[in-house]
């Protein structure tokens, strides 16, 4: 018997999140759909895993009611969380799962015992050290039952793989593939070279900084926004809307790619960077365990200070230095490269976990 796996086709899941499995040697091992009621009604299958199914929190109760009814009818259920940051909607849910997969969790789990300001670590700080507020504040997100449950997140893949550059219509036409060819030609609505066969040599020496602060919150936007600020009329960095045509001509020549915590800490930008040879410049990432781990600081990335205050000197000198720019972005092209060929082995490592 198969795996069976329940996902939401929102775009970073079909995108990205599942590009793993469209790509696997491994997929025949599960059975893919997007029809919650043939799962309730029709699957034979005794194993399930949820990928992205749940949306905010679980206010009225109705997660819970479903994992109930899941719960008597499969022998096992594990949950793919690929929400934006490390933070967690749903660890009063856990006693309901085998493995709890996350793309970027704490690498302090006793974070997720903790309330923070606005609901992630970082707009805690910005509260806490700047006096950042937000009105109305979002309700606490829920806690673990009971804190032995932690042991069961474990890091799965992030956004490293998947649809680069990014594309406004493939999430329509995955959609459409999936539905009329199920699993079995996913892979072919994706780019075709996602990592070249060599380190791209970019040859302009500016940051790029492309990015805005508007439809964020307050508390969670704050950091572009003091950025922004903060790199205003130096001309080591490009602001500024272009046309999205333009902005994936520049990232393919910019030295280097300032990229802000987003909704959550990793986001598309961060693999943009290293996979056209640009130094990923981000606020410093050492609260976040991931994979593949292209977060190690000054090795695989320019980390800078959550309050801003190194961000130029620290693109500054790094323009300054060649050989550090060359094995900087050269170690985080090849840790990425490395993980491509690894990702079996991640899928294996779900089988395994299911008892396979």
């Amino acid at each position: 018997m198969k795996i069976t796996v329940l996902f939401n086709p929102k775009k970073i899941t079909i995108l990205y999140t599942m590009y793993p499995f469209w790509i696997s040697k491994f997929r025949k091992e599960f059975l893919f759909t997007t029809d919650l009621e043939w799962v309730k009604k029709s699957d034979k299958n005794k194993k399930l895993l949820l990928i992205g199914w749940f949306s905010g929190q679980d206010k009225e109760g109705l997660h819970k009611q479903l994992l109930e009814l899941l719960s008597n009818k499969y022998e096992a259920i594990s949950y793919f969380d690929d929400n934006d940051g490390t933070e967690s909607h749903y660890l009063d849910l856990l006693k309901y799962f085998k493995i709890y997969y996350k793309k970027q969790v704490f690498f302090d789990r006793q974070n997720y015992l903790l309330d923070f300001y606005g609901n992630r670590i970082f707009t805690d700080y910005y509260h806490r050290r700047l006096g950042i507020t937000e009105a109305p504040l979002p309700k606490s997100l829920p806690k673990v039952e009971k804190p032995e449950y932690l042991s069961k997140i474990k890091v799965s893949w992030n956004l490293a793989y998947g649809q680069y550059p990014i594309s406004k219509h493939k999430r329509f036409l995955a959609r459409l593939l999936f539905k009329w060819t199920g699993e079995e030609f996913m892979k072919y609505i994706f780019s075709s070279n996602i990592i070249h066969k060599q380190l791209p040599q970019p040859n302009v020496l500016k940051c790029q900084a492309r990015f805005g602060f508007k439809g964020y919150r307050t508390s969670v936007g704050f950091q572009r926004k003091m950025f922004l600020e903060k790199i205003a009329g130096n001309d080591l960095f490009l602001r500024g809307q272009i046309p999205f045509e333009e902005y994936n001509k520049e990232i393919k020549n910019v030295s280097a790619i300032l990229s802000p915590f987003g909704w959550g800490e990793i986001c598309f930008r961060d693999f943009e960077a290293i996979l056209n040879g640009s130094v990923l410049v981000k606020p410093n990432m050492d609260h976040v365990q991931t994979w593949p781990n292209v977060y190690i600081s000054n090795q695989t990335y320019l980390p800078v200070e959550w309050d801003g205050s190194n961000l130029e000197s620290q693109v500054s000198s790094l323009f300054e230095n060649d050989s550090i720019m060359n094995e900087m972005r050269t170690k985080a092209w090849e840790t990425l490269r490395q993980g491509y060929f690894q990702m079996d082995e991640k899928i294996v490592e779900i089988l395994e976990d299911f008892g396979r």
